[in-house]
């Protein structure tokens, strides 16, 4: 909560979170969701959040993104992506699976951060592989993924 304070003391438009709710209790998450919901309302912040906590998920965002091995797989709100067959696959997987289906692509206001068709990795090793993510003013937008699908790498090319 401190490293959030210390950041919405500044004049960024854009936030780029990496599991901020690791360590809080469901008190403390909620009251982090209501900050982060705040900060967006008040200031017009675009955040993209990526984030196990699917409370936390569902309270602040609209939109939500879902990498598997390096790949956009899943693109739309909470709701579709809890009915979604694709997410249920990349998140719990079963032998042989290899659901790939088009990600539409949905116009979600002006964006403060705009990746399109990306491909990134560390040295040789490709972990990001033509991944297409906006994120808008106003909006918290989610990258959710298992362990290893290219969360992070998405946000730390993001950030240069």
């Amino acid at each position: 909560m401190v490293e959030l304070a210390r950041v919405l003391a500044g004049p960024f438009d854009m936030l780029l979170l990496d599991e901020p709710s690791s360590g809080l209790d469901g008190a403390e998450t909620k009251r982090f969701g209501e900050i982060l919901t705040s900060a967006v309302a008040d200031r017009g912040l675009g955040i993209l959040l990526v984030e196990h906590d699917m409370a936390l998920v569902r309270q602040v965002c609209r939109s939500i993104y879902v990498l598997d091995f390096g790949r956009l797989v899943f693109e739309g709100t909470p709701a579709e992506m809890l009915a979604s067959p694709v997410v249920r696959s990349a998140y719990l997987g079963s032998e042989g699976d290899t659901v790939r289906v088009p990600v539409p692509r949905r116009r979600l206001g002006r964006a403060v951060l705009e990746l399109k068709q990306v491909t990134a990795g560390y040295g040789e090793t490709v972990v990001l592989r033509d991944v297409t993510i906006s994120v808008p003013d106003s909006k918290v937008v989610a990258l959710l993924g298992p362990n290893g699908a290219g969360k992070t790498t998405t946000l730390r090319t993001a950030r240069g």
